[in-house]
């Protein structure tokens, strides 16, 4: 095949406007076509090439910038300079557009560039440079057509080498320099920018697309911003076909920007919700993803959204409205921390992903003002729990026991651990679960539940268990090899090092330590006492807590005492009148219960006693009283001592045990000796009884900590 400037000249043309269609048509020619035109367009290009550079010398001689003899040496600098800048800049315009063609067929011409210019350097004759940068694109434009975009890149090298030995003899590093960075900001402000315009003013009216023919894709640093136009001015479904037809092209660097496209339509789409129907419908909105662990990097942050999908599916579940609020106003709490930017740091598309945010915050608040508005008689939410921690908001109380665990953990002489105690059911695994929401960023925290086959079935499930989750905790590489407790000491060494390093504390609370005295006994804990005391006295940045009841040290079979030393010891009773009254009175924001009169809600604070247990398995039946009679806000003595009722028989399995295991004969003697009005006499039993929490004296005598109590034993020990 003959290869007429006419046929060079068309062929340019479909690189230009048919880049892609043209790639295929290629693919049919056989070998010795593509060679054939590879030689014979070679020199049409050199010839383009050079047509341009002598246009460029000729205005310069025109102008007298070439003579030799009316200029000093610093003038000749400053003219070879200004010869790059011209050169360059011509280069720059026809060879940028020549840049545009030739990366729609070999992916990665700019490679023969750079080499071109790194090899003209080393030679010290960076004249070359401009015409290597010439050679080296049109080499590559048609190698890339013949596939073989390896010889492109050499010959774009040594055309660079060979041609800057040359010319850069009589030229000088300045031309070359000068000619190099024209060359980039010529390509880059000019063609570039020219092609981003005519984009511009083509979209609006645009009828038929020319990337959905395949054709005329350039401009791909502004691809993304383009395809998001086409979202707003041609809709959702038109964008989305031209986004991924091109994400489905064979240019690497076109899917990359696509991809950015993608991203940008996505928040849009995401931004545009009206409703939380729209949100939890998610799914149908942006079906052309993939699934949602499979999302692409522009696409990362989208998970947190399916995280708030999920939490309102789980509210428009919920038959309980008050209930669906709560669920709600914790979703609108995530969403407006999450619009501060704060957690989004790293995040790509940071703006578009915080007015996200915004819109749905916005519309998780007038979902909650709709509930509100259209139904004044909506049931009490119910979030008092029997026999499980609360955690949350539900939590009440407790800061001054909280502030005393950071003050001792945080002790600048140092400490080795603390003794958590109190008596059963008085809420020391619902302090210790919400315990890291409270604690500073220089106390980490890890809570392990010895009543969990993880911690106490052996050695090796405590060991294992254990150092996964410091690791977890100090963000450091787990170690799933530890089975014993040497080697678990040599682990906490090296974690020892570590925080020392972070200046860090690390907390480590142990509840239900008791559990572990079973155990030892048994023989398969036989070495824990000895391993946990050299924690506690060489562990300098360790502290650890153990929580238990009153009886942890009081046992005959096993002395802990000697082991669990220098400990401080940090009591936990039952709840301060002022938490008791926010207890039964707002646990929630949303919970709106009102009492009759004042006076009985103080008299139903002093009959609970502030005992927690007590506390939640009342005001559960009340509220469901309360809701199952019309969903009444306002609670009557009737309502109060109906519930009291069936606390009872809620919490009777408690009761039971701590009256026939926890309390001695004597203990319970002097029990009934009190509520029938006898003198108590039996000292011991007494000392027990106060530090168990069962009476207090005051100037008037003896009483029951909580009359509620009382009040059982009146009705069922008595007679």
């Amino acid at each position: 095949m003959i290869l007429t400037p006419k046929k060079y000249f068309k062929i340019l043309h479909s690189i230009f406007f048919r880049i892609l269609s043209f790639e295929k048509e290629v693919e049919t020619w056989s070998k010795k076509k593509r060679f054939s035109i590879f030689l014979q367009s070679s020199g049409y290009n050199f010839v383009l090439s050079s047509i341009v550079v002598a246009l460029v010398l000729s205005s310069l001689s025109f102008w007298g910038l070439l003579e030799n003899d009316i200029f000093t040496i610093w003038n000749k600098l400053l003219v070879k300079i200004l010869l790059g800048i011209l050169l360059g800049i011509a280069f720059g315009i026809l060879l940028g557009i020549t840049e545009e063609i030739a990366l729609g067929i070999t992916g990665e011409i700019a490679f023969g560039i750079a080499f071109g210019i790194a090899f003209g350097f080393l030679g010290g004759i960076l004249v070359g440079i401009v015409f290597g940068i010439a050679l080296g694109i049109a080499l590559g434009f048609t190698l890339g057509i013949i596939g073989e975009i390896a010889l492109g890149i050499t010959g774009g090298i040594v055309l660079g080498i060979s041609v800057g030995v040359v010319v850069g003899i009589a030229g000088g590093i300045a031309v070359g320099v000068s000619a190099g960075i024209s060359f980039i900001l010529s390509y880059y402000l000019s063609v570039t920018r020219l092609f981003y315009l005519s984009y511009l003013l083509l979209v609006p009216s645009l009828k038929k697309n020319p990337l959905i023919k395949d054709e005329n894709i350039a401009v791909l640093p502004f691809l993304p911003k383009i395809l998001s136009r086409y979202y707003d001015k041609k809709g959702k479904d038109y964008a989305l076909e031209i986004t991924l037809f091109l994400i489905n092209n064979r240019r690497r660097i076109l899917r990359k920007q696509a991809q950015k496209g993608l991203a940008l339509i996505t928040y849009k789409v995401l931004y545009n919700f009206n409703n939380v129907k729209d949100i939890q419908d998610i799914d149908k909105h942006v079906d052309y993803l993939p699934q949602k662990d499979d999302l692409p990097e522009d696409l990362s942050s989208l998970s947190y959204f399916y995280n708030i999908v999920d939490d309102i599916k789980i509210a428009k579940e919920s038959h309980n409205l008050s209930n669906r609020v709560d669920i709600y106003r914790n979703i609108q709490a995530d969403l407006a921390e999450k619009a501060k930017g704060n957690a989004w740091n790293k995040a790509k598309n940071i703006g578009e992903i915080i007015k996200i945010t915004n819109k749905w915050q916005q519309i998780v608040t007038e979902a909650i003002a709709e509930i509100e508005n259209s139904n004044a008689t909506l049931p009490l939410p119910n979030p008092f729990t029997v026999g499980k921690p609360v955690k949350g908001e539900a939590f009440v109380g407790r800061i001054d026991i909280i502030e005393e665990i950071k003050h001792e953990a945080l002790r600048e002489s140092g400490l080795g651990g603390i003794l958590f105690k109190g008596s059963r059911r008085t809420g020391k695994t619902s302090t210790l679960v919400n315990l890291s929401d409270k604690l500073t960023n220089n106390l980490l925290y890890v809570y392990l539940d010895a009543q969990s086959p993880m911690v106490t079935h052996n050695v090796a499930k405590f060991c294992s268990t254990m150092a996964n989750e410091v690791a977890k905790i100090v963000e450091i590489t787990p170690n799933s090899e530890i089975k014993d407790l040497s080697e678990l000491t040599e682990y906490f060494e090296e974690v020892q090092k570590s925080i020392f390093e972070r200046k860090l504390r690390l907390l480590i609370a142990i509840d239900e330590f008791e559990e572990f005295t079973e155990k030892i006994l048994g023989g398969n804990f036989a070495n824990f006492p000895t391993t946990l005391r050299y924690w506690i006295q060489h562990l300098d940045n360790f502290v650890f807590l153990f929580a238990g009841s009153n009886e942890l040290y009081n046992r005959t079979d096993f002395d802990w005492s000697n082991y669990l030393i220098n400990l401080r010891t940090v009591k936990i009773s039952y709840l301060d009148k002022k938490s008791a009254k926010q207890l039964m009175t707002k646990p929630v924001p949303s919970f709106n219960l009102q009492y009759e009169t004042p006076e009985l809600l103080q008299w139903f604070v002093n009959h609970t006693g502030g005992q927690p247990y007590v506390i939640q398995a009342v005001m559960y039946e009340l509220v469901e009283i309360l809701n199952k009679d019309g969903n009444r806000k306002m609670a009557t003595t009737a309502d109060i001592n109906l519930a009291i009722e069936k606390g009872f028989a809620s919490i009777e399995n408690y009761i039971h045990h701590f009256w026939n295991y926890e309390l001695s004969e004597e203990m319970r003697t002097e029990l009934l000796n009190l509520i029938q009005g006898k003198e108590l006499t039996d000292k011991k039993a007494i000392k027990m009884l106060i530090e168990k929490d069962f009476i207090y004296k005051n100037d008037s005598g003896y009483h029951f900590c909580v009359p509620f109590i009382r009040q059982w034993v009146e009705e069922n020990q008595l007679f």
